[in-house]
């Protein structure tokens, strides 16, 4: 119960976020509407929908040591929000040293994580967590949505079209806006694609794939290109952020160009490494703006050793 009071509270604390962002207006037909999640969730905590154990408790809190219980729980993902939850409990490792490191927080290294804001919704479409396909309204972004479960296998997304304005240029009424994604449970694998068409030109693209290494560690791509920028005016950006995040360290870089949307859709390798993203950057057409990880519980950024 501790756990999924946690999951829904941090579900409603984005809810802020997500309205103040602005929704479409449409609902969904009443007949996908969704009972009472928490009511069901409390349902639903029975020995084949458990989700993976607490990491807080098997290893004490605040504490970074590792054991078994905890090398073991990526190995037995469940759910989306099992996924989001291992990558918490690894990112914790690290979140201090990215706190405090010296100037400006580097920005995009805390973007990568965001993709379950989205992801975890889709399990609340499959609440029982079982076999087939299910569609609803998602609990925070307000979109008609789909889940296809086939044993650790996930598929999943939106179509909308925005009826209202949203706070920023990227969000006008008559955009449509798509999420496609897929989840492997068994194989530690999330990618979602998520872009805006308005009058069918794709403005905006954000591509997020996380791969869980074979020692634990969680790999990610972030590919963001936008064609517009804050003030409505034509900008062509692009940016490509890797991370490899692990007990206690932080691989990271960061890459841009002005390709827009029209990026090239880079893929991540077995055992992904900062100098294999920076080849892999560099010959898709970017420039490498940093690059670092984690050195005796700092931040260090390459050009600075």
């Amino acid at each position: 119960m501790k756990r999924i009071l946690v999951r829904f509270t941090f579900l409603l604390c984005m809810a802020v976020f997500i309205t103040a962002c602005g929704k479409p207006s449409k609902q969904a037909d009443s007949d996908n509407e969704i009972s009472d999640p928490v009511e069901d969730a409390e349902d639903i905590m029975g020995e084949d929908t458990q989700p993976a154990q607490d990491t807080s408790e098997a290893s004490g809190e605040n504490d970074n040591t590792s054991s078994d219980s905890d090398e073991a729980d990526y190995k037995n993902l469940k759910t989306i929000v099992d996924f989001s939850e291992y990558w918490n409990y690894v990112f914790d490792f690290n979140s201090e040293a990215l706190n405090n490191y010296e100037g400006m927080p580097i920005m995009e290294l805390f973007l990568i994580g965001t993709c379950f804001v989205s992801g975890v919704q889709y399990d609340m479409l499959n609440l029982y967590n079982e076999e087939g396909r299910f569609e609803g309204e998602l609990m925070l972004a307000g979109f008609p949505a789909f889940v296809e479960k086939n044993g650790s296998k996930l598929t999943f997304g939106y179509e909308e079209v925005r009826e209202e304005d949203g706070f920023s240029p990227s969000m006008k009424a008559g955009d449509k806006e798509v999420q496609t994604g897929n989840c492997d449970l068994k194989e530690g694998h999330y990618y979602a694609d998520d872009y805006t068409e308005r009058e069918s030109v794709v403005i905006n693209r954000t591509i997020t794939e996380l791969s869980i290494e074979d020692d634990g560690d969680i790999s990610g791509f972030l590919l963001d290109g936008n064609t517009l920028n804050y003030r409505n005016e034509e900008e062509l950006t692009t940016s490509f952020t890797f991370v490899r995040n692990g007990k206690n360290q932080y691989d990271f870089v960061v890459a841009t160009a002005a390709l827009g949307t029209d990026f090239e859709v880079l893929k991540l390798e077995e055992d992904m490494t900062k100098e294999k993203a920076i080849q892999m950057f560099e010959a898709a057409g970017l420039t490498i703006e940093t690059s670092g990880g984690i050195d005796n519980g700092k931040i260090v950024v390459d050009e600075e050793k």
